[in-house]
């Protein structure tokens, strides 16, 4: 899921697939994320849950329409990169808050 939703735009590893893949999958885990950190009520995430599909659909035909098979893009590298920065930082914010719902569960368990 992490590299489905983190732009590569290396020329080594370069894939178009990849690339239109992971900027239409990050606003829809993005809206998951969201939904499930927060309890903002059904009205409410259907509404994030519309806009970013409705994003996710704008994001992945933008990528494919502007993207080539052979070769990764040249123009908007800026917000390739910014897009992967911080699709990058929320999944460092994911793991971090894993980290410490594991160790809060290591000290109440040590703790009884």
């Amino acid at each position: 899921m992490r590299r489905l939703t983190i732009p590569i735009v290396e020329e080594k590893h370069w894939s178009k697939s990849y690339t239109v893949a992971s900027a239409s999958l990050a606003p829809i885990f993005l809206a998951l994320l969201w939904n499930i950190q927060y309890d903002t009520g059904i009205v409410t995430q259907e509404i994030v849950y519309f806009t970013r599909l409705a994003s996710s659909i704008v994001f992945g035909v933008t990528a494919y329409l502007n993207t080539r098979f052979d070769e990764p893009p040249q123009k908007f590298l800026l917000l390739w990169a910014l897009g992967g920065f911080f699709m990058s930082i929320v999944w460092f914010y994911i793991i971090a808050n894993e980290l410490v719902a594991l160790l809060m569960a290591l000290v109440h368990k040590c703790n009884r």
